[in-house]
């Protein structure tokens, strides 16, 4: 499934485009990120804008913040999530937003109520701010 992330304010913005495939029970063979017991992430070989250090620094964050949801929606199932795609545009692209656009990817997906969005743009350095991430 494909899910679009925008945060727009005038022509600045942040816009990122997710395509996550849901493997349930499949084999966990190469390639599969052990996340939670459950919960496995999957990398297609070569996204551009998602490094490791993205993967772990907002990727593996919202599917953390999200699990205990995914697993009463998934009980005693093992779930995989194919991350097949990111696409954007670097003028649109902030790292920040890779962790927004999962959360509403699984939001989506799993018919789960979004967590709010609290964020601002800041000016002067041209971006938008968010609250901090938590860490699970």
């Amino acid at each position: 499934m494909v899910h679009k992330f925008t945060l727009l304010k005038g022509i600045n913005g942040i816009a990122i485009f997710l395509d996550i495939d849901e493997l349930v029970n499949a084999e966990l063979g190469t390639g599969c990120i052990y996340l939670s017991e459950q919960i496995y992430i999957k990398l297609e070989d070569e996204i551009i804008f998602l490094s490791i250090e993205e993967l772990d620094k907002y990727i593996k964050p919202a599917i953390s913040e999200l699990s205990m949801e995914i697993l009463r929606k998934r009980p005693n199932m093992k779930i995989c999530l194919h991350i097949k795609s990111v696409v954007t545009n670097p003028i649109y692209f902030q790292e920040e937003g890779l962790y927004y656009a999962m959360l509403g990817w699984l939001s989506v997906y799993y018919n789960i109520e979004l967590p709010s969005i609290v964020s601002w743009y800041n000016k002067e350095k041209r971006k938008f701010e968010f609250e901090p991430i938590r860490k699970f």
